[in-house]
């Protein structure tokens, strides 16, 4: 079986603008299910701010540490 390449998408945004972040997602998805991007191994994986576990820092610290990540 051939080794997939994942590349993490992050996303950190205000919360107005879902409908953008869901057609990220939405992307994403569509292109995982692409035989050309099948074929060279690669999968996108998004992953928003508002999905890591709660901490006691700032949020733009957390954003800055997994944009770093």
């Amino acid at each position: 079986m051939k080794n997939i390449k994942e590349i993490t998408v992050f996303t950190a945004s205000p919360g107005d603008v879902q409908e953008e972040l869901d057609r990220v997602r939405q992307i994403c998805e569509d292109l995982n299910a692409d035989p050309m991007v099948k074929k060279f191994g690669l999968a996108l994986r998004v992953v928003g701010w508002e999905d890591v576990f709660p901490s006691p820092e700032r949020p733009q610290s957390i954003i800055n540490r997994l944009v770093a990540e």
